[in-house]
Formats: structure tokens, C-alpha cells, sequence
């Protein structure tokens, strides 16, 4: 993004960077004329902001300041808090930006390009990587920047290849990291994790993004405590949202798909669930960007920087390499089962019967 641009953002009257104007400016325009104006200051404010993974793309913050804040009215999800809540949004020019420059399979999505692995120039990544290579093993690279932007954690960045069925591929590995019963099953030190808060639309949020990265899968808040162990619980609260890529023209790559997350602010602990608060950890960046290799196959690159609470840093990276080998390794063998009849293959019976119950239901007249 252009990290010179300052947008005032509000819900009631959204003012866009680039010449676009207020809708309440643009009423007295002939209809005709309007339209060519917003298409024409729309296109430069897309161009201008696409420019992802600049230098400065950590300069600016992830959550605007105060004044500059824009909010999306949620729904509860979870007994524990709030019936409802409007939920603040990050700059998401500034976060995919961020994602993009330390993630070349999420730049790849992100430009809607192709080639997966294969196509990634080493030789062009803004940032020093300490890399080790696995060829035989199933994660067959794992790189970490120590300290990186001067936070007391490593970002830390694994790839693999894995196989699987396409569809609904980008939710169903989110929820290997949301879903209780699926995340216990490869991490041991998960306690709790639920979700919090979604909007009552998904399309709000594509709305929020000026529909310029994908297609909004799932966007929420969501809470996450660990066990105690021979360290104290810690628990996060993390903003994440999963947005996928269908092709839009002939060269468009289909099927990828980005996860993202990051940590909500302090000034929004009011988000929390009801309960004593713990140590915190923080999830400074997150991203798993899903690129396919042919029909039944995909190249997936996992970046993270987590600030474990008053753990040592220099244990942090080992210690969730491990853990993330782990997610892999379920992984791995969850997603063949989708080819196979195993568990995600019924799941995946199951929602193409309910989507077409729901077809069929729309096409009935009452």
C-alpha cells in the first residue's frame, strides 16, 4: 500500500483515499456520470493500494488509530460474552501487505498467479531468512527471522505439499487451527478454543475490503487457552478470516485460498469471555496461504510470529516448529482422507447435500 495515505474511515459516510468520493457527494452527480467518476478513482485506489509487500508495509499499524477506525456490527456466538459487539477492523491494506512481503505463496494468491512453489524467486524476498531444507521430509523447509521488527518471538515460516480435494479446502485447514475437536488432535496443549463473534454477513467484510482480496469465507473473533503444563495457561484472542480465490478469467489460478490472523488490541479486551484473565500471548502475524498443484493436490506455506507471554524467545521457535509439524503431520492424512472416505470425505458428502437441499428449496415457489 501507499503508507503515505491517510483515510478517514466511518460506516455512515466511508470517504476513500485516491479521489473517490462520499456517496452523499456523489447524489447530486447525474446517475451516468457518477458512475464513471467512482469507476475512475475507484481503479486508481485499487492500483495504488495493491502494490503489496512494500518496504514500508510495517511502518504503519495493523489497527488504525482511533480516529481513523472503521468498525463492523457482530453477533455472539458464545454464551460467555456479549450478545452483539461492533468489532474493529485492521487497515487490511497495511496486514495483506505485511502477509505478502514475508510470505511468497500468499503474494502469489493475493496477485491471483500460479505455479505454486515452483514459481517463488528466492532471490527476491525483502527480508533475510535463515532456511532449512527437508526435500525427503513432509515439511520440506522451515525458515525463521530471529526477533523480527524487534518483537521478543521469531517469525518462523514452514512449507509443505499436501493432497486433497479441492473444495472448501481453504475452511476446512482453518478449521484444523479453530475447531476444538480438530486442533486437539495435533496440538496436546490446547485447553479451549471457540469462536466469540462472526458478522451476521460475510459480505460486510468484503464490503469493508473494497472486494479487492477475494471472496470472504469466514471472518471472526475467537478465544484460545492452553493447558497448564510446567508453564502457566496463556490464553489469545485473535481476529482471522479465511478468503478464497475462484478464477475470475482464464489465467487465474482456482482454488487458492489465504488464512490470516492477528491479535486484537488491548483496547478491545472488553471482547473477551467472561472469567479471570491469564498471561497473554499474541499472535503478532499469521498467515497459511493454499495454492493448488493440479486437481487434487496444493502447495501450503504457514507463516506465524507468536509471542508466547513471559516465555523465553529463544525457546518459542523450537517449541512451536514442533507443534506446527504436528498440525502437518494430522493434516497430511486428514486431507487424503478427503479422497479416500475418511473423515473429511463425509464431510464434504454432507455439505454438497446441503447445499443442494438448499437450491432445490429456493427453486420451490411457496
Amino acid at each position: 500500500p501507499s503508507t503515505s495515505m491517510v483515510c478517514k474511515k466511518s460506516n455512515l459516510n466511508r470517504k476513500k483515499c485516491g479521489g473517490i468520493m462520499a456517496a452523499k457527494e456523489i447524489v447530486a452527480v447525474p446517475t451516468l456520470l457518477a458512475l464513471l467518476l467512482w469507476a475512475n478513482a475507484a481503479a486508481a485506489y485499487v492500483s495504488e493500494s495493491q502494490k503489496l509487500g512494500a518496504e514500508k508495509a510495517f511502518d504503519e499499524p495493523i489497527f488504525p488509530l482511533r480516529t481513523d477506525r472503521e468498525t463492523i456490527p457482530c453477533r455472539s456466538l458464545n454464551h460467555k460474552v456479549a450478545p452483539d459487539a461492533d468489532v474493529v477492523l485492521p487497515d487490511f491494506d497495511v496486514l495483506f501487505s505485511r502477509i505478502a512481503s514475508v510470505s511468497p505463496l500468499a503474494r502469489q494468491v493475493l496477485e491471483r498467479k500460479s505455479g505454486g512453489f515452483d514459481a517463488v524467486d528466492e532471490e527476491k524476498e525483502p527480508f533475510q531468512w535463515k532456511k532449512e531444507m527437508h526435500k525427503k521430509r513432509l515439511v520440506h523447509q522451515i525458515s525463521k527471522i530471529d526477533s523480527f521488527q524487534g518483537k521478543p518471538a521469531p517469525l518462523l515460516r514452514l512449507r509443505s505439499h499436501l493432497k486433497g480435494p479441492l473444495q472448501s479446502r481453504g475452511e476446512r485447514f482453518s478449521q484444523l487451527v479453530t475447531d476444538f475437536d480438530l486442533r486437539s488432535k495435533w496440538d496436546p496443549n490446547i485447553a479451549e478454543n471457540y469462536p466469540l463473534y462472526e458478522p451476521p454477513i460475510m459480505s460486510a467484510v468484503d464490503d469493508a475490503m473494497l472486494h479487492r482480496f477475494g471472496e470472504t469465507r469466514r471472518f471472526g473473533i475467537g478465544y484460545v487457552r492452553t493447558k497448564q503444563t510446567v508453564v502457566s495457561p496463556r490464553e489469545q484472542l485473535t481476529m482471522c478470516g479465511v478468503q478464497d480465490f475462484p478464477a475470475t478469467s482464464s489465467g487465474d489460478v482456482d482454488g487458492a485460498s489465504l488464512i490470516w490472523g492477528v491479535e486484537v488490541e488491548d483496547d478491545q479486551i472488553h471482547l473477551f469471555p467472561e472469567g479471570e484473565r491469564l498471561l497473554r500471548s499474541r499472535s503478532h502475524l499469521f498467515s497459511v496461504a493454499l495454492v493448488p498443484r493440479g486437481e487434487d493436490e496444493f502447495d501450503v506455506e504457514y507463516v506465524i510470529q507468536i509471542e508466547v507471554g513471559k516465555f523465553p524467545a529463544w525457546l518459542t521457535g523450537p517449541v512451536v516448529t514442533e507443534t506446527l509439524k504436528g498440525l502437518f503431520r494430522f493434516g497430511d492424512s486428514y486431507f487424503k482422507g478427503g479422497l479416500d472416505g475418511g473423515e473429511l470425505a463425509q464431510h464434504l458428502a454432507n455439505e454438497r447435500e446441503a447445499t443442494l437441499a438448499n437450491n432445490q428449496a429456493i427453486l420451490i415457489p411457496p
